[in-house]
């Protein structure tokens, strides 16, 4: 049978091999016989594709510039029609749970679940203390008020304590075994080293102490406190974020149960068709249900200072002018135009770069920008608070 390959076009082959195939995969090309895997009864082309096919077999072949491109550009297709998918998935599941929530009598907010257990766990004494943090507007009041109702609990309110002394009487003069004290937003007291020793000691001990020296104490210096204690607020002062701790604010939050809580916007419309649910002295459910079905009709995750003081206020306005309600209304809704335009361009393109190209020349602002907004839409997390 006659050579159509020749010694030299045998090396050429060995070669490219090497450079194809085996160096990109870390692979001496000693290890492999080539010389058995080509055929002498065929010519240099037809041993190439020949060895191609069995190579790309054994081995993953590196792929060209253009290949490169058509997959990624084949992935980001899939990714983003994935991201659509989800994206009508989960307003599917929001419409549902509407609907439940309107049909039901019941309220199941399953993001209020853990808090109100810790709630019911102090109202109970099974915990001294519990420290409920989150944004403005997210019922963290609210939801307190209403559980220590339910649980007959008595308790005490008390907003703007803002000195070690005010803290340390209050404490005094409310210590009782069936009283909870609710403390809204005192968490600047932390930085304050007088407040902070007292916060120490009552959280964990149960024994409050006056340290410092002034005329002005006409109690005694050190009790037993046999209360409870809630404390809510937006955040510690001294906490930074998630990887940056303040020591202080750790250490109150160790000594008692913490829970901070988030609501993305359709949780917190959910929660507002909770609240329409009950009683109220001037309105009925039917339009409570009603204001709540405009402010889900006009907003999305562009409408800033979006939160449950919204619908009071905007209830305020439906007693004061119900012809005109909602004209009055929606200047309390106003949108982030460019998480207006983010979402616009999700919806409306074929692809994740174009709609970044188009993002990026309707706003000024940069790929970077673009993707950071696009996957906190994605986790449904608010973006403007």
């Amino acid at each position: 049978m006659e050579n159509k390959i020749k010694k030299m076009e045998i090396e050429r082959l060995k070669n490219w091999c090497s450079k194809r195939f085996f160096e990109p995969n870390n692979i001496a090309l000693d290890s492999r016989d080539i010389n058995s895997e080509i055929d002498s009864s065929l010519s240099y082309g037809e041993n190439k594709e020949s060895l191609r096919e069995k190579l790309k077999q054994i081995l993953k072949e590196p792929l060209t510039k253009n290949e490169v491109k058509n997959e990624r550009e084949k992935e980001e297709f899939e990714k983003f029609k994935q991201f659509k998918k989800d994206e009508q998935q989960a307003n599917k599941l929001f419409e549902l749970d509407v609907y439940r929530l309107k049909e039901d009598k019941t309220t199941t907010t399953d993001k209020y679940k853990i808090p109100i257990e810790y709630i019911k766990s102090v109202a109970r004494g099974y915990n001294k203390a519990f420290i409920f943090l989150g944004g403005c507007g997210l019922g963290k009041s609210y939801i307190t008020r209403q559980i220590l109702a339910k649980e007959n609990i008595k308790f005490i309110e008390s907003r703007g304590v803002n000195s070690p002394l005010g803290f340390y009487q209050f404490l005094y003069e409310n210590n009782r075994k069936d009283l909870v004290l609710v403390l809204d937003d005192v968490s600047g007291l932390i930085d304050n080293p007088n407040a902070y020793s007292i916060l120490l000691g009552v959280l964990w001990e149960g024994l409050a102490s006056w340290n410092s020296t002034t005329a002005k104490l006409k109690i005694p210096k050190q009790f037993v406190f046999n209360g409870r204690i809630i404390i809510i607020a937006n955040r510690l002062k001294g906490e930074l974020n998630e990887f940056v701790k303040d020591n202080n604010a750790e250490v109150v939050k160790s000594r008692c149960l913490t829970y901070r809580i988030e609501l993305s916007r359709e949780e917190k419309i959910k929660m507002m068709y909770e609240i329409a649910k009950q009683d109220h002295k001037e309105l009925t459910e039917e339009e409570r249900v009603k204001i709540v079905d405009f402010i889900k009709k006009n907003t999305s995750q562009a409408t800033e200072g979006f939160d449950l003081r919204t619908q009071f206020k905007i209830e305020r306005l439906f007693l004061y002018d119900r012809e005109n309600w909602k004209e009055l209304a929606k200047p309390l809704l106003p949108s982030n135009r460019v998480i207006e335009v983010l979402e616009y361009c999700l919806a409306n393109s074929n692809s994740i770069k174009d709609a970044q190209r188009q993002f990026s020349d309707e706003t000024g602002l940069g790929r970077s920008t673009f993707y950071n907004l696009k996957v906190q839409k994605s986790s449904r997390k608010p973006i403007w608070t």
